[in-house]
């Protein structure tokens, strides 16, 4: 089973995992802190519709293969079935901010009612907004914000600096409080990774962890896994590595298996895909930081359904909280219903 997930998450990083993968088409299914004014007024000329008149939603997000945003499309097709709306889901299939432009203008051309969107880098993706913005059509953001948030209505996230802070806190715990900790991340500017580092730097130092560095890579386990190994060789009393998403928390554990330290060395992952879960279960990682993918999902088709509808503005910024998945809890029902799912 541990082989056979990490040939399935090579593929993925073959197409690009984190930020873009995807057919670049779409699959459709009928029926987952910055001030409000500033979100009201990008969207206040948009009108309500009446209720019981179809509506159609994009759901735009950095690709259709990662659980992740197979979690968040479950949410929002669910959401969608009980509020009668479509919800088409859209995706690029290169992790560029170009691919994800195209997709965007695809979108456009079509001209739904609203878009719910995951932003697949905090600046480059202001001028995509903008354009959201001039053909008149509100959007919601879930999972990964811009840096203007004038041009959203509502950006539905997880509290990933608060993330980063549990990252930490757990492997404090886990080490008895001190310790050599090192992290391993995608690279600089997709801002909810950036806020996990941000959250993990100011956690360790808090509570006394001694960091080695930080590693960066866009993906590729080989290369994860490598760099992992060079920090091991490097710092000998290493006691634990973060990895802020999917991929790096599986080449860490690769790597941390492939030097006979499974359990020396504690690794503690973001989000809770298949072959993270089963790495937990085994004990290879220790503890997983999981989003509420489902959550986001439902609360962007309900936010953007209910301002074209009722022209109810939503709140500018919702932080969602996470929780801690361990080998102890991984199995309880209020752990189990968060983790991500490959179908919807």
């Amino acid at each position: 089973m541990y082989k056979g997930s990490i040939k399935f998450l090579t593929a993925l990083v073959a197409v690009g995992t984190l930020a873009a993968c995807g057919s670049g088409g779409s699959t459709s299914t009928s029926a987952e802190p910055e001030a409000a004014s500033s979100s009201a007024a990008a969207t206040s000329e948009a009108s309500a519709v009446p209720a019981g008149e179809p509506l159609e939603i994009a759901l735009i997000t950095n690709d259709q293969f990662d659980p992740f945003y197979m979690t968040i499309n479950a949410g929002a097709q669910d959401e969608a079935a009980a509020q009668g709306v479509n919800v088409t889901w859209n995706a690029p299939d290169k992790t560029e901010v170009s691919a994800q432009t195209a997709v965007v203008e695809s979108v456009l051309a079509r001209k739904p009612d609203g878009i719910v969107m995951s932003a697949i880098d905090a600046n480059a993706m202001v001028g995509v907004f903008q354009k959201i913005k001039d053909a008149g059509i509100p959007v919601v953001v879930v999972d990964a914000d811009i840096n203007d948030p004038s041009l959203r209505l509502s950006a539905i996230t997880s509290d990933n600096v608060r993330g980063g802070e549990m990252a930490a806190e757990t492997m404090a715990e886990l080490l008895g409080g001190s310790g050599q900790v090192s992290y391993d991340g995608y690279v600089p500017g997709i801002k909810s990774v950036d806020d996990r580092l941000a959250g993990w730097q100011a956690g360790i130092a808090r509570l006394g962890l001694e960091s080695v560095g930080e590693t960066y890579s866009k993906g590729d386990l080989k290369e994860i896994a490598a760099n992992a190994a060079a920090v091991m060789q490097k710092n000998p009393d290493l006691g634990g590595f973060f990895g802020s998403w999917t991929n790096p928390a599986i080449g860490l554990a690769t790597a941390v298996q492939a030097a006979d330290k499974v359990g020396e060395v504690k690794v503690i992952g973001f989000d809770a895909s298949p072959d993270e879960v089963a790495l937990l279960k085994q004990g290879v990682i220790s503890a997983l930081i999981v989003q509420k993918a489902y959550d986001m999902g439902t609360l962007g088709v309900r936010d953007i359904v209910e301002y074209l509808r009722d022209g109810v503005t939503p709140e500018a910024s919702q932080k969602l909280d996470m929780i801690v998945a361990t080998t102890e809890n991984v199995d309880d029902p209020e752990v189990q219903k968060y983790l991500y799912r490959t179908a919807g």
